[in-house]
């Protein structure tokens, strides 16, 4: 097992072509090529952040509830997200008023393809996908987001182009799939203060201030993409993959990308990493793509 950053190298077995890639790591890929390396070699960092575990939490009931109609909050556990056990049981406060409520905001609905994984070929390479589903008429893709802050004109206009569901669409559309566009269901993050509120208090503080305005938790956005502007990016992506293939052949180096080591979000996971060198900082994921069922 390697030791040190330096003596890092492609897997031997992975191609793009049999493997294939995820939206999120080719959305590595471009950030960071020696992130991309660090990820294709199932290397990842233990993250503690509020904000990535609040999302994956709200994400993994959302699944449960359009899967089964109901959900199960109290035994859910992120593996990969450490964060204290006072944290997490503050965080589950907060997101119980905030799913019973979108409940009756949105009751009796229902989408297909829940969570479902799919492996398509395009152009040669092989895009793998996990939704979040479809809407029942099969036109719209959905995607669901959770933020604490929310600027709709920018939203609005990064939605546009968004890179995650131009890359399902595309992917599907390799098939006998046609999609107007993508369906985002967003939902704010409370960021209401505990201060020296009993837990039970606090989740009904937040409950009250939901009930109080749907409409400032729950958004939902309706993303229409053209055929020219799903070909265009069709074209992007090409493009894209064609580059991690050159990348993994051996025609263009593996590199830092300095500008992304430090951003206004904080820093790169890898940071101590590329600083020294050692890959002692790290831990190992069994499988490359561990959200995926292929």
């Amino acid at each position: 097992m390697e030791n040190r950053l330096r003596d890092l190298t492609i897997p031997t077995n992975y191609t793009l072509q049999k493997t294939g890639i995820t939206q999120s790591l080719l959305s590595t890929f471009l950030t960071c090529r020696v992130m991309f390396l660090l990820s294709l070699n199932k290397y990842y960092i233990p993250t503690q952040s509020k904000a990535l575990h609040f999302g994956n939490l709200i994400h993994a009931m959302l699944e449960q509830y359009y899967t089964t109609g109901k959900y199960s909050i109290d035994k859910w556990k992120d593996d990969e997200i450490r964060l204290d056990a006072q944290e997490v049981e503050r965080q589950k406060a907060v997101a119980t008023p905030l799913l019973k409520i979108y409940k009756r905001v949105y009751p009796k609905e229902t989408f297909k393809s829940v969570e479902e994984t799919f492996q398509f070929d395009f152009n040669g390479f092989k895009l793998n996908i996990k939704i979040d589903g479809v809407t029942d008429d099969l036109t719209y893709l959905i995607d669901h987001k959770t933020s604490s802050k929310i600027n709709e004109e920018d939203l609005m206009d990064k939605l546009s182009f968004d890179f995650q569901s131009l890359f399902y669409i595309i992917a599907m559309e390799t098939e006998d799939n046609s999609f107007k566009g993508a369906y985002n269901n967003v939902i704010r993050r409370p960021e209401h203060k505990q201060k020296d509120l009993s837990l039970k208090d606090f989740q009904k503080r937040i409950e009250n201030e939901i009930i109080k305005n749907p409409d400032h938790f729950y958004k939902r956005f309706k993303i229409p993409f053209t055929k020219g502007e799903k070909k265009r990016y069709a074209d992007e992506l090409k493009y894209k993959l064609d580059e991690v293939q050159m990348v993994l052949e051996g025609r263009l180096h593996i590199f830092k990308s300095e500008g992304h080591c430090i951003t206004g979000w904080g820093a790169c996971k890898f940071l101590k990493v590329c600083a020294s060198g050692n890959l002692s900082f790290c831990k190992r994921r069994k499988k490359l793509f561990p959200e995926l069922n292929l």
